[in-house]
């Protein structure tokens, strides 16, 4: 089995271009001479020589490629690498998924090398946008054609709305003609805050379903994303979590739900700064911020006027404990909507954030840009 992998893999390295010198390119600096030692004298790396030889290899191919490498010198690297050091094989058909699995179906690229250089490029970007950038945003709102209502019956609607909550019927009709120019009016003239948006439309918060109507208008491409997608991304974070110490082997409890639990932990808070003072958040605070846990029987009306000075975001609450989830709920404003699952609750969440146009919150920013990105393939917020 070794030797026709083998076999595979050396015609792939002769047909695939551009050819990497992987051996030379470790070799040109103090730490990949020793991962290149390791390799030869031991056959294997520990989890932070393996994410120094990712790094390596990504610094290299990002010089001599640019950002934005195409799929087949992506794959090239990858071949290349595991054919220079057998033992580098993965349990894939391939022999290299681990390092560089292809995009397919709709489904974004995989594998070490390239969560780096995805990495990697986010950075570059955010070095390069300019700092004002955040102030002069654009409106986001598509250019969506609107429905054919003249503005006095579209401004009618909005304040009959505010007065009312029946006929079910009628004001989910409402909203859904008025959900294009609630957009607009929502990111016009800079964002507005979520009293004022709430005050204007209070029935986005009271009525189920109208935060993921306003988002189809938005994005209709993404809606169903996170649904479609979790379960198989779900093993492959799991497995990535196992394989970096990050999770106890408990077979019992390798579920989606877990899996949305662990990204905090793969994907640490980033520092930050409150007026002139730097704040690095942990673990705990990050997770809180993201999905906070809470015992059953936990005091609603306190915990919601709690949260509103503490935690004025929206977030997921999750009450259960760290292994069984009892009753979850995405929290927006001193509003708890409860969903089914907590995978809803997630992804109302994530909805609120575009249909408010809300910043991420910064104690939990890269998991809300991972899901973003990665889950529902939208562009940078």
């Amino acid at each position: 089995m070794e030797e026709s992998t083998s076999s595979n893999l050396l015609t792939e390295t002769l047909n695939l271009q551009p050819s990497f010198a992987i051996r030379q390119i470790l070799q040109g600096t103090t730490r990949g001479k020793e991962i290149v030692q390791s390799l030869e004298e031991k056959r294997s790396i520990i989890s932070k020589q393996r994410k120094q030889l990712v790094r390596l290899l990504v610094s290299h191919l990002l010089e001599t490629n640019g950002e934005t490498p195409s799929t087949d010198t992506k794959k090239a690297l990858a071949v290349a690498l595991v054919y220079e050091f057998p033992c580098l094989l993965d349990g894939t058909g391939s022999g290299y998924g681990a390092w560089y699995t292809t995009g397919r179906n709709h489904k974004p690229a995989t594998g070490f090398l390239e969560e780096r250089l995805r990495n990697a490029r986010k950075r570059m970007r955010i070095l390069k946008r300019p700092r004002h950038q955040e102030q002069q945003k654009e409106p986001t709102v598509p250019s969506t054609p609107e429905y054919d209502v003249p503005p006095e019956k579209l401004l009618e609607m909005v304040e009959w709305m505010k007065v009312n909550r029946y006929p079910v019927s009628q004001v989910e009709d409402y909203m859904n003609q008025t959900a294009l120019h609630r957009g607009k009016w929502i990111r016009s003239n800079g964002s507005k805050s979520l009293p004022e948006i709430l005050t204007e439309f209070p029935r986005l918060l009271d009525n189920p379903g109208m935060i993921s109507q306003d988002f189809q208008q938005l994005h209709p491409e993404a809606v169903r994303e996170l649904f479609q997608n979790w379960a198989t991304m779900s093993d492959q974070i799991l497995t990535y979590a196992q394989r970096e110490g990050k999770l106890p082997l408990v077979f019992d409890d390798m579920t989606p739900d877990r899996a949305l639990k662990v990204l905090l932990i793969l994907l640490p808070p980033s520092v930050y700064r409150i007026g002139g003072k730097v704040h690095r958040p942990t673990i705990e605070e990050s997770r809180k911020s993201f999905i906070n846990i809470q015992p059953v029987g936990t005091n609603m009306v306190q915990y919601l006027q709690t949260v509103e000075r503490t935690q004025p975001f929206p977030h997921i609450l999750c009450l259960g404990d760290d292994m069984t989830t009892c009753q979850t709920f995405t929290i927006v404003s001193d509003n708890a909507i409860e969903t089914d699952t907590l995978l809803g609750a997630v992804d109302l969440c994530f909805k609120a954030f575009f249909v408010f146009d809300l910043n991420y919150t910064k104690q939990c920013l890269p998991t809300w840009e991972f899901i973003q990105q990665a889950v529902y393939n939208i562009d940078g917020k």
